[in-house]
């Protein structure tokens, strides 16, 4: 109660008892001494009353203020318990992933160190063999005299781009083995460089805006070095090329492959490079390392381009590593993050040489969710029932198979087989106006080939950063 309500209650209370003390005698004859104390009495009754009920409101405010800071009390430590255990739960998910991601990354740095041991052992076996063969004599002309030696590559600079018939062949094409590199119009460059020569009769093609500078190597040993300073310097580099949606020819998905590129920046094709890394046996380190890249450029994308599948070759090289394909496998099924982001191509002709324990690896990153594609089809006769329980989601043929397989009428049909199984069908190597009419009067949805697009650097077709 406020001090100012408590003063004038006792100030009534005195009035009241003095009221009674002096009026009691004079109106109704009481003894004086008796109407004081009366007086006295009832001031001091009235003030203890007073006090009582003070101390009762005071006693009893005091009580639901205590129940009211209990209350926010108990409500505080609820709250905190709250907060505790959303902390615990939080702590658990991060040491958790914490776990997960130093797994993730312990798997990157054991492919990785298996790409750099086979990088330092083909280089320990290239050096051995280069040491243990014997030196060539030099080429004695006439009357005994050496032969004047022609210029080496390395000599000349490996600035004219002609070849003769004999250099040519250490560039062959190898579109008819299923392994070898697809060729593309950088190849039909090349052909025209080595058809052309020395010649100035005819100009050289000229090379599409945009295109990177191709350099040809006529040396082996040049070529060799190229292919092993390019690994053990960074210099491997992944270009992709759009597999486009049909009829409007937007971007669906990406094919992913590699160039070699020399300290000068110049672009070495792999119909130049892949009989020397044939011969060296660094044919599988390339495909690793590019499967590499791939995995980098989908984790820096992120939730980027999520529907978009990259399609990575596996090559016979990579197949039957028996030291970094396991890995692989076990790698790609502990990330699930790349399931619907990858897929896997390999081609038909790999396919049908495969053993069971590899068929059974492909099997487990199936089950996984990982997509398969199978690509250089030929033999359009498929068993699209098993390929489909195996994990295959893409089947590519050559338009020019395809073409020479079903007429534009009959390709519905081919399609609804295979999606039937799971399948999709993409025409590969579409470069021509009428190949365009023919696979659109088919109803195909899904192309790819130079007519859409060439090859070109990551950042070119994704954009910078990548």
């Amino acid at each position: 109660m406020a001090p100012l309500v408590q003063f004038l209650l006792i100030i009534s209370y005195a009035l009241v008892g003095l009221a009674v003390a002096v009026l009691t005698p004079r109106l109704g004859g009481a003894d004086p001494y008796f109407a004081a104390l009366g007086g006295a009495v009832i001031f001091l009754a009235t003030w203890l009353a007073q006090v009582w009920l003070t101390l009762m409101v005071a006693e009893r405010q005091r009580g639901h203020d205590q129940e009211s800071r209990l209350d926010r009390l108990e409500e505080r430590v609820r709250a905190l318990r709250g907060e505790l255990e959303r902390t615990r739960r939080h702590t658990a998910r991060m040491e958790e992933q914490g776990l997960a991601h130093s797994d993730h990354v312990k798997a990157e740095l054991k492919m990785l160190e298996t790409l750099l041991d086979q990088v330092s052992r083909k280089e320990a076996e290239l050096a051995e063999r280069e040491a243990a063969a014997p030196a060539a004599p030099p080429a004695m002309g006439a009357g005994g005299a050496p032969a004047a030696q022609e210029p080496s590559a390395e000599d000349a600079g490996d600035e004219p781009l002609s070849l003769t018939p004999e250099e040519a062949a250490m560039v062959q094409d190898d579109e008819a083995e299923s392994t070898g590199p697809v060729r593309d119009r950088e190849d039909e460059y090349l052909d025209s460089e080595i058809e052309h020569g020395d010649s100035q009769a005819t100009p050289p093609l000229v090379r599409p805006e945009g295109m990177p500078p191709i350099r040809l190597i006529r040396d082996p040993e040049k070529l060799l070095s190229v292919i092993k300073s390019s690994l053990s310097e960074n210099r491997i580099d992944l270009y992709l090329q759009p597999i486009v949606e049909l009829p409007g020819r937007r971007d669906k998905h990406y094919e992913c492959f590699s160039r070699i590129r020399d300290a000068d920046g110049f672009i070495t094709l792999p119909r130049q490079y892949m009989a020397v890394a044939e011969e060296s046996g660094l044919v599988g380190t390339l495909d690793n390392l590019l499967l590499f890249r791939i995995i980098q450029l989908v984790r820096k994308l992120g939730k980027r381009q999520v529907k978009a599948r990259f399609f990575c070759n596996l090559s016979r090289y990579s197949l039957t590593d028996k030291e970094f394909f396991p890995q692989f496998v076990d790698f790609m099924i502990a990330n699930d993050e790349f399931v619907g982001r990858l897929a896997f191509e390999i081609s038909q002709a790999d396919y049908a040489a495969l053993g069971d324990d590899i068929r059974e690896q492909i099997r487990r990153m199936s089950r996984k969710g990982f997509d398969f594609s199978m690509d250089g089809v030929r033999d359009m006769d498929l068993d699209a029932a098993a390929l489909g329980r195996q994990g295959f989601r893409f089947i590519k043929p050559d338009v020019d198979a395809l073409l020479s397989a079903y007429n534009p009428g009959e390709i519905p049909m081919l399609k609804g087989h295979l999606r039937g199984h799971g399948m999709e069908l993409i025409a590969a190597r579409l470069e021509t106006d009428a190949h365009l009419k023919q696979v659109l009067d088919g109803e195909v949805e899904l192309a790819q080939g130079y007519f859409f697009s060439e090859p070109r650097a990551v950042n070119k077709v994704l954009g910078r950063g990548l």
